[in-house]
Order: C-alpha cells, then sequence, then structure tokens
C-alpha cells in the first residue's frame, strides 16, 4: 500500500460522501464492486487512470480534484507578473465574516493544474466544519486564476449550481507576506442575494484563538445578573474574583472593539458599548474615573491596582487604559460621545496627573487628584508616551494635539535621560530611591515609547538607537531559553533572573505581544 495511493483514496472517499453517495451507490455508476471501492478508499489497491475519469464523472468533480496535491507540486514560477504570496504554493485559504449569522466562514484554495491558457485552475470551497476535510462544505467552486501587474482575478463558478458565479480579487503586492486583503462578491446562499465582502487570504490555516477567546469571554466572563465583566473566571468559566474594576471593564471593550474591527461582529461591538455605559454609569464620579467595586458595583478598596503601601481613590494606571480602550473604540466607530471623553481623559492627564515642575506623571491619588506618595513609574510614564499620542492620532483634533503633544514629548526625553541605563530601563524610583529590576513589561513599552518619540521627530536619532538597543537587551537576557516558556518576569541589575512566574494573571502576552504588533504596524506605515 503506497502513500500516494491512500491520498488518491481518501479525496475519493471525501468527495463522494460530501455528495452523499454511498459505496453501494458509486459501484453501481461505474460497475466495479463495493469490495473494490472500499480497497480504492483505503489505498489498498491502485485506481488506473481510466476509472479515475469513471469516479469524478460518477461523483460530479474534475478528475484534477482526485488527485494527490503533490502531482501539482509548484516550483518557483517565473511569471512577472506572479505576486510572491503565490509563488511556490498549491494552496492558501481565505476568510470571510457573515455579519448576518455572527459567523466566520472559512474556506480553502486548491491551485491544480495549468489551463490551456496558462492559467492556473482553482477550486474554492466554502464553509465547512474542518480543515481535514474540507471537501466535505457547504458549497464547491471551480475556475481559474490570472495574475496581472496591479491585480489577482479568481474567477470562479458553483460546481453543483453552474448558474452561481463569483470571484475573488487582490491587489498585487511584490512584497512577501503571510496575509492581504482582498474582495470577494458573489451569491449568497443564505438567502440567494447578491454579496461583496471583504476576504482575508492567508498562506497557512489561521489559528481561530480569537473566536474562541470571543466566544469564552462573552459566555463565561460577561456578568449577565449585575453586568459588567468579572476580574477572573476559572478555566471552565465559574466566576473566580466577581470583583467589578474599572480597569478590567477598559480592557474587556479594548479586546472586543478590536474584535469587531477584525472580524466585523456587530455583537462584539454592542457588548463594547454595553461596557462603556457601565463605566460611564457606575464608575465615576464629578473627578474622572473611580477603581474597585464588588460584584453589585458596591465601592469596595482598590488592592488590586493600589501598591507601594498605598490604597488610592483613583490611579494612573487605570485612567490610562480606559483612555487605551476609548481610543481603540473610537477607531473603530468614530463615536462623538467617545471622542469627548478622550478630550475629557486628556485634560485630566495634562491638569491633574502630569508633574510639571517634575516632568512626570503621579500615580496614586485621593478623590480629587491630590497625590499620594512620591512615586516615579517609569515603566508606566514611557507607556503612556506613546498611548496617549496614538489617542491624538486617532482623534485627530489639533487642539488637544497642541496641548498633550509637548507632554508626551517631555516624559520620553525625561525617560531616556533619568532612567534609561545599561541600554535598558528601570522599574521605578520611590522616595528618590530607584529600583534598578528590568521587568518584562517595561521593557516592551520602552521599545515602542523610543520608536514613537523617533517617529515624532527622525532627527532624534538616539530614540531610534534606544529603541534598538532595548530590544537587543530583550534578546539577550530577558527570554527565557527554557523550551516552551516566555519572557522572564524581570532581570536583575547583573543581567540574571529573578524570581517570578513565567505566567501569572498579572503576566500574559499583553504587553509583549502588543509590542511587537505595534512596531509592526508602525514599520508598514512607514514604508
Amino acid at each position: 500500500m503506497s502513500e500516494l495511493n491512500r491520498e488518491i483514496g481518501g479525496l475519493i472517499r471525501n468527495y463522494r460522501k460530501a455528495k452523499n453517495l454511498t459505496q453501494d451507490e458509486l459501484s453501481e455508476k461505474i460497475c466495479k464492486s463495493k469490495s473494490t471501492i472500499s480497497k480504492y478508499e483505503k489505498g489498498e489497491i491502485a485506481v488506473d487512470i481510466e476509472t479515475l475519469y469513471e469516479i469524478a464523472d460518477a461523483i460530479g468533480v474534475h478528475v484534477e480534484q482526485l488527485l494527490s496535491q503533490r502531482s501539482f507540486e509548484r516550483k518557483e514560477m517565473q511569471n512577472e507578473f506572479c505576486p510572491a504570496f503565490f509563488r511556490g504554493r498549491n494552496r492558501f485559504y481565505g476568510y470571510i465574516f457573515d455579519g448576518r449569522s455572527n459567523q466566520l466562514i472559512r474556506c480553502v484554495f486548491d491551485l491544480l493544474s495549468k489551463d490551456e491558457r496558462n492559467r492556473d485552475k482553482v477550486m474554492m470551497y466554502m464553509n465547512f466544519k474542518d480543515y481535514a476535510h474540507y471537501q466535505k462544505c457547504e458549497n464547491t467552486y471551480w475556475g481559474y486564476m490570472e495574475h496581472y501587474n496591479a491585480v489577482t482575478n479568481i474567477h470562479l463558478v458553483n460546481q453543483d449550481s453552474p448558474m452561481e458565479k463569483a470571484s475573488a480579487q487582490l491587489l498585487a503586492s511584490y512584497l512577501d507576506s503571510d496575509t492581504k486583503w482582498g474582495l470577494f462578491n458573489g451569491f449568497s446562499s443564505r438567502p440567494m442575494m447578491p454579496i461583496a465582502a471583504k476576504m482575508l487570504f492567508s498562506k497557512e490555516k489561521l489559528k481561530e484563538d480569537a473566536d474562541h477567546a470571543y466566544a469564552f469571554l462573552k459566555e463565561k466572563c460577561l456578568d449577565r445578573e449585575y453586568g459588567g465583566m468579572f476580574w477572573s473566571v476559572t478555566y471552565d468559566g465559574k466566576p473566580s474574583d466577581t470583583t467589578k474594576h474599572t480597569y478590567n471593564q477598559a480592557f474587556a471593550i479594548y479586546a472586543l472593539s478590536s474584535y469587531y474591527d477584525a472580524t466585523g461582529n456587530k455583537e462584539a461591538l454592542e457588548i463594547a458599548r454595553g461596557l462603556q455605559k457601565v463605566i460611564e454609569d457606575r464608575c465615576t464620579d464629578e473627578y474622572g474615573y473611580l477603581e474597585a467595586f464588588n460584584r453589585k458595583f458596591e465601592p469596595e478598596e482598590n488592592d488590586k491596582l493600589s501598591e507601594n503601601g498605598i490604597i488610592a481613590e483613583k490611579t494612573m494606571n487605570t485612567l490610562l487604559h480606559v483612555f487605551e480602550a476609548y481610543t481603540e473604540l473610537y477607531r473603530v466607530t468614530k463615536d462623538p460621545f467617545t471622542g469627548d471623553r478622550l478630550r475629557f481623559m486628556m485634560d485630566l492627564f495634562a491638569d491633574k496627573v502630569y508633574n510639571k515642575e517634575l516632568g512626570r506623571q503621579e500615580v496614586f491619588f485621593d478623590r480629587t487628584w491630590n497625590s499620594l506618595i512620591d512615586l516615579y513609574s517609569y515603566g508606566h510614564d514611557i507607556e503612556t508616551s506613546w498611548l496617549m499620542d496614538r489617542g491624538l492620532e486617532v482623534l485627530d483634533d489639533e487642539k488637544y494635539t497642541a496641548k498633550i503633544t509637548p507632554i508626551t514629548t517631555e516624559i520620553a526625553e525625561n525617560i531616556y535621560h533619568r532612567a534609561f541605563v545599561d541600554h535598558s530601563l528601570m522599574n521605578e524610583c520611590e522616595n528618590g530611591v530607584n529600583d534598578t529590576r528590568r521587568i518584562w513589561w517595561v521593557q516592551a513599552e520602552t521599545v515602542i515609547g523610543f520608536l514613537n518619540r523617533y517617529q515624532k521627530d527622525s532627527e532624534k536619532k538616539e530614540y531610534l538607537q534606544a529603541a534598538e538597543d532595548e530590544w537587543n537587551y530583550i534578546k539577550t537576557y530577558m527570554l527565557d531559553p527554557r523550551e516552551g516558556s516566555e519572557w522572564f518576569w524581570y532581570v536583575k541589575e547583573d543581567h540574571t533572573p529573578g524570581d517570578g512566574p513565567i505566567v501569572e494573571p498579572w503576566k500574559c502576552p499583553y504587553h509583549n505581544g502588543r509590542m511587537c504588533m505595534e512596531v509592526i504596524r508602525r514599520m508598514k506605515n512607514a514604508e
């Protein structure tokens, strides 16, 4: 039994089942015994070419669909019009979000042989349950793909209903990338109606962790009885800590807004808007944003974000991340109310949080924004410098750009001169005493913060160098070399790793993952 026979046999079986044919029915159509059909499908005997054509005709597929993909293994294409994305490939993947059913529709594109005009023959399999049996799908299309110097066109016909045609267009990019966006248009069968939708094309199957995370958040993390998000739940969705903190409501808004932008899922956006209403109705007073509440949104001590022996009624940290969340929500909605709240927070930042005399942010406050401790949080300052600038970019308000930009510039420059030592950033300074540990998240924010400062003024090359130096420091000292590990919690001044778990509630891929994505975004925008 050869591997090739098993591959072809498996394809015959998949397509037979997709067409709802039994082995008995197929055997009758091609005048072979059921036993022979079974042996074909198990790969126990080879299928001669004449029989393969008969099987394809009986099942109602093109014969190329029954051939092993190895038969069409593609060498590097020399066609000058072939974009880098398609070179050397015989399969790629497409994703469309169906807003009517809040469902991600998956597609597989198989590139087969060339036709008589030297175009790539294409089969598209749309809406299936699992990749292992993608041929068993709701709709199968056949057609061809042709490249031009500006665009790639894919022309498709429904295999079971030839009157239905579809197409996809991708702008040509000669820069290689793993994913790219295109336009898909045709007819939907649920119900029959014309559609045009943005389709994400990918070289590899996308890990659909975001869909899983969204479903878990929606079903397990939302408090259906009292509203808002739980602070934490167990792995199987049971409430573990029922605290309602403004901070974690904000992070949920951030996540849901980004998920909506990636998928078009309007339900996610509505949940984000609902959480914003929770914050505005239950988590504010006349002076700004409050901190911690119990499950029923009754105030309680802010022990989660208060540190250094301080219990604060207001914190710079919560304000910053509400601002971050509202920035993302405003980016995807341009909602006027959200824009006004961004302006409100910028005023708080400039007039209450920022210490003009010391050129830094204060950290912990009483109800009316009086500082409670002499603390200089280097990590939060460098993080704020770029998050505020990002908010200015999204808001696009000249008045606030003029008000805030000098402050964020000064914050980044002060951090560079006061706390950036040995190509890395110290943690904080309390009562004049430096904490020299290199905390994992502080290093991640430093990369973006200094890159952001350089992008504001490209003549300030020392900030680009600082960002590169910090990244090299991370690679050299922060990365845990053990297989399957991540970053160390912190590194001591002598570059040795300190104690601390690799993963825990306050250490997840937020800061370092976001750093990577933000740097990629900025590099692409700079092209």
